[in-house]
């Protein structure tokens, strides 16, 4: 037999229809096991009821509170741990993969060679990256630059304007945590 809703209507019995109270009182009648939890329960009940109130000390909210938020403090420390900790456990492995795999497949004097390579060549570069861009200036037609300098000043506004807005919002209203 389940006893496991008659032992929940036993610690609620507030919240039984006069049907269950009748189905409850019939389950003590056969049931020694529920009527021991009946009788322990009681028991309990009349402890509680009985028991003398003790009053906090003064001090006792402002040490509650201050533990809290101390403890709290360390949770979100571990969390910053754990999650760099993750974070950096994963990047030095995907560089040790990186490496291993680019170091099987090229010698020592490769890389020096490659290193020297792009060292030298980083003028020539700059160099053609200033001659694309000059001349992407002055290929395409004004009406271009007039509508992307629109498009930029205006996405700019809009930012600024929703900035300005949070600021006030939060000069006025304050900053609540959470």
């Amino acid at each position: 037999m389940s006893h496991q809703s008659f032992e929940i209507w036993l610690l609620d019995p507030g919240a039984l229809s006069p049907d269950q109270s009748v189905q409850l009182q019939q389950h003590l009648k056969d049931c020694p096991a529920c009527r021991q939890t009946q009788s322990a329960w009681s028991e309990v009940q009349r402890l509680l009821v009985s028991a003398p109130v003790r009053i906090a000390p003064p001090e006792f909210t402002s040490r509650f509170q201050a533990s809290l938020a101390e403890r709290r403090q360390k949770t979100h420390r571990r969390q910053v741990q754990k999650l760099i900790f993750f974070f950096g456990g994963t990047a030095l492995w995907i560089l040790t993969l990186f490496l291993v795999r680019f170091l099987t497949n090229t010698s020592i004097t490769e890389l020096i060679l490659s290193g020297v390579k792009i060292f030298t060549q980083v003028p020539q570069y700059w160099l053609d990256l200033r001659f694309i861009i000059s001349f992407w200036a002055f290929e395409l037609p004004d009406v271009f630059w007039i509508f992307s300098g629109a498009i930029l000043t205006s996405w700019t506004s809009i930012l600024l304007i929703s900035w300005m807005i949070t600021l006030t919002y939060i000069k006025t209203q304050g900053v609540t945590n959470r």
